[in-house]
This record gives C-alpha cells, sequence and structure tokens, in this order.
C-alpha cells in the first residue's frame, strides 16, 4: 500500500512519519484537506478537533461530500482518513480547543485551520 511513496521518501522517513501524532484544529476546508494529505503521506497517529457539522453549503469547497451533511467535521474527516489509511490511530473531538486542551498534549505538530 504504501511503495510509492516509501520510494519517494524512503523506508526510514516513513516509519517516521507513522510514528509522529498530529493535530489539527480545524477541519473545514483547508483543515480537512490539510489532515487528509497527511494521512496519505502516511503519519500514524491523529487528533482531530472542530465544533462544526459539515453543511450543503461547504461540500463543494471541502474533502467530504454530500453524504456527510449533517455529521461533526471531526468524525468526518476520521472516516476519510481511514479510508486512505486504515492502520491510523484517530482520536476526534467535537468543541472548541478550549473545551479539549489535554488532548493537544503530546503532539508532534498542530496545525490551527480555523477562519474565526
Amino acid at each position: 500500500m504504501w511503495d510509492r511513496v516509501e520510494r519517494l521518501i524512503g523506508g526510514e522517513n516513513l516509519a517516521r512519519l507513522r510514528q509522529k501524532r498530529v493535530g489539527v484544529y480545524g477541519l473545514g476546508s483547508g483543515g480537512g484537506f490539510v489532515a487528509l494529505s497527511l494521512a496519505m503521506s502516511g503519519v500514524g497517529h491523529f487528533v482531530l478537533l472542530d465544533e462544526d457539522v459539515i453543511e450543503a453549503n461547504n461540500v463543494v469547497r471541502h474533502v467530504a461530500d454530500a453524504r456527510y451533511i449533517g455529521q461533526a467535521k471531526a468524525e468526518v474527516v476520521a472516516d476519510l482518513i481511514k479510508h486512505r489509511n486504515p492502520m491510523a490511530e484517530i482520536e476526534t473531538f467535537v468543541g472548541k480547543a478550549e473545551e479539549h486542551l489535554d488532548a493537544l498534549d503530546g503532539l508532534d505538530l498542530l496545525i490551527v485551520g480555523v477562519d474565526g
């Protein structure tokens, strides 16, 4: 499954990515694409945090499609990641970062993709 990525970045680097724990706060049109791209690159552990749900007007810009309307963005992106990187470990949190600060402990990288 990871042959092409491994050829591109090398086995040692792919192994490093599998060990990394990345948080993405804000899983809209920007953060959702970033999280999915990281999963497709081999990152192995995710903390996904967002307070919103997918709405019909999100679908044209978001990695999610219409079947996800009404579902929490964090859970939607987790599902999409699992379809691309089934071995990824994913923690999802619905709410604001201030409500889940402990979830952000121990991250190797935090990506903030909020627009407000």
